[in-house]
């Protein structure tokens, strides 16, 4: 079993070198993936802190005019200031480390 982790594991990597314009090494993409997550989470954190989160629904994007703002509790699928604010800390930062990399957020 430990032969078929290696081949797909290799599989994965020529398929991911092909696509990329040039190949990462797993293990600066896990540390940088981890120090971003920190500093995301720290971000997070602060703005919570400071009571800034304007949680939006994504399914509403201010076309009523309204700017995406709903009571909580009527909130079908969420989205805050904080959320939006980590995922751009976060593509910027594995941008920056690794160039051309690509990046889906939710």
């Amino acid at each position: 079993q430990s032969q078929q982790v290696g081949a797909l594991a290799q599989e994965n990597t020529m398929a991911s070198s092909q696509t990329q314009s040039r190949p990462v090494q797993l293990r600066k993409l896990l540390s940088a993936c981890i120090d971003c997550s920190r500093a995301a989470g720290k971000l997070i954190r602060s703005i919570r802190e400071k009571g800034a989160l304007q949680a939006k629904d994504k399914d509403k994007g201010g076309d009523d005019g309204s700017n995406g703002e709903v009571d909580e509790k009527d909130l079908k699928d969420p989205v805050t200031v904080a959320d939006l604010e980590a995922q751009r800390l976060i593509e910027h930062a594995l941008n920056y480390a690794f160039p051309g990399i690509n990046t889906v957020g939710e």
